[in-house]
C-alpha cells in the first residue's frame, strides 16, 4: 500500500505540471522535457524557439522592422479617417489606406488572440471577412 501511495506522489505532479520551470522576466521559460523555449505570456506568448537567444534575437528583429509611428491627429483637427480597408494584421488591427498613405488601426475595446495563439487566425480571418477591401470610416 505504502508502494502505491508513493508512485502516486510521483506520478500525480507530473500530470499537474506537464513540463516544468518558471517563467522568467520575458513571460518564457525552457521546457525540460521536450527542450527549446517557450513562452506563455507577454508579446511572445504561444510562441516557440529552440533557445533564449533564439526569442531575444527574434525580439531585435522585429523592433528593427517596426514601422514608425502613425500620425495622430493635431487637436482641433479632423478626429475622422476615410479610406480603404488595405490590410488585416490580426483581429483587431487593421491597415488603412488615406490619401494614398498607410494608417495602422488597432480597433478600441476589442481584444482577440494575436496570430500563433490558439483561435488567432480564426480572429483575423473573421476581420477580413468584415472589412478587407471595403470603404471606411475611422473615428479616432
Amino acid at each position: 500500500m505504502h508502494g502505491l501511495f508513493a508512485t502516486l506522489l510521483i506520478i500525480l505532479p507530473s500530470l499537474a505540471y506537464p513540463h516544468g520551470g518558471g517563467l522568467d522576466t520575458y513571460g518564457c521559460h525552457h521546457d525540460r522535457k521536450q527542450g527549446g523555449y517557450h513562452c506563455h505570456r507577454g508579446p511572445n506568448a504561444g510562441k516557440h524557439y529552440s533557445s533564449k537567444a533564439e526569442m531575444l534575437q527574434s525580439a531585435t528583429e522585429t523592433q528593427k522592422a517596426a514601422p514608425p509611428a502613425q500620425p495622430t491627429p493635431e487637436p482641433g483637427a479632423s478626429s475622422e479617417y476615410h479610406g480603404k480597408v488595405v490590410g488585416i494584421t490580426d483581429g483587431d488591427t487593421l491597415t488603412l489606406l488615406v490619401d494614398q498613405k498607410e494608417i495602422k488601426i488597432r480597433l478600441a475595446q476589442i481584444d482577440t488572440p494575436e496570430s500563433g495563439q490558439p483561435y488567432g487566425s480564426k480572429a483575423k480571418q473573421i476581420l477580413s471577412d468584415l472589412a478587407f477591401g471595403k470603404d471606411a470610416v475611422v473615428k479616432v
